[in-house]
């Protein structure tokens, strides 16, 4: 199941991209095509974001970013990543009690805007990447406590499309909200199952480059 619902959502954002994939033909025949166009606009930017979701069935805050390129004020292909800031205490499958969790993921972020040079518009990004969790046993990192500190660790894989209202602040400045959907394949803990990390997320993203 969660496979088909991975291939739904990337098939609806290239689908979706595929629709106004027009823009990018060169009409004239006597020019050479290229893959970018001959009229291709390029912008950079970065951001930070902040999200806000369930993990293991307890609220978490991720901080992090994404940057990246925008061609032709539609089309963003970048990177990003986030880690998880809380500590929220939770039980494992096994009756371990005061068991908390950390980590974090990235990977390749591809997006599509529509109606960008509006004011408010939508953007419809998807991540596609992996990461790594660590179970732990106090709600210190290893930082403080050492690698100790951790009981069980793991990487995963994870692809996360989501939608956004973005709003244009300023020509170098721009504000987002929206929401996005984990689907989690490949943690091998004892105390934490693939089902307890399959969830929404929302988040605020302050983006700044030159739009």
């Amino acid at each position: 199941m969660k496979t088909k619902q991975i291939l739904f959502f990337v098939s609806l954002s290239f689908f979706v991209c595929q629709i106004k994939a027009q823009d990018y033909e060169n009409v004239d025949n006597g020019q050479v095509k290229t893959l970018l166009g001959n009229h291709t606009k390029l912008r950079g930017f970065g951001s930070v974001d902040l999200k806000v979701g369930q993990w293991n069935d307890e609220s978490t805050l991720l901080v992090g970013g994404h940057g990246g390129i925008i061609l032709n004020d539609k089309f963003t292909i970048g990177l990003g990543g986030y880690g998880i800031t809380t500590r929220s205490k939770f039980t494992g499958l096994n009756g371990q009690n005061d068991l908390y969790l950390g980590g974090g993921y990235g990977g390749l972020i591809l997006g599509y805007s529509l109606f960008a040079k509006e004011i408010f518009h939508l953007n419809f990004p998807i991540l596609f990447g992996g990461g790594g969790l660590d179970v732990l046993e106090d709600r210190d990192n290893i930082f403080t406590n050492g690698f100790d500190n951790i009981t069980e660790t793991s990487g995963f894989f994870i692809v996360e499309p989501g939608a956004e209202l973005e709003i244009n602040i300023a020509r170098f400045f721009r504000f987002a909200i929206g929401g996005t959907y984990r689907f989690i394949e490949g943690v091998d803990l004892s105390s934490v199952s693939d089902s307890k990390l399959d969830d929404w997320s929302t988040h605020v993203s302050f983006k700044f480059g030159k739009f």
